[in-house]
């Protein structure tokens, strides 16, 4: 489910462009992006690392499966234009 949407995908990474994007996501999904952009700007999986940090807010009842999946896949939209 994270991964790169048609159209959204580009030849270059394009770090001001995610920054954009991001600056429009709701506040849990731009957090999500600023706690995964670190380890997706190095190249790291973006699955694994959507994953790691989803997973224990998830554990701990931050947040419901129902809703973390929407979260990152905001997220996801976003970190694909830093990969």
């Amino acid at each position: 489910p994270w991964h790169r949407s048609p159209g959204v995908a580009s030849a270059q990474p394009d770090p001001a462009a995610a920054d954009a994007c991001a600056a429009k996501l709701q506040p849990d999904a731009k957090a999500i992006y600023a706690e995964a952009e670190p380890s997706i700007r190095k190249g790291k999986d973006m699955r694994r690392v959507l994953t790691k940090i989803m997973m224990p807010k998830v554990m701990r009842g931050a947040l419901t499966r129902s809703t973390a999946q929407p979260l990152a896949e905001s997220a996801s939209e976003c970190l694909a234009l830093v990969q």
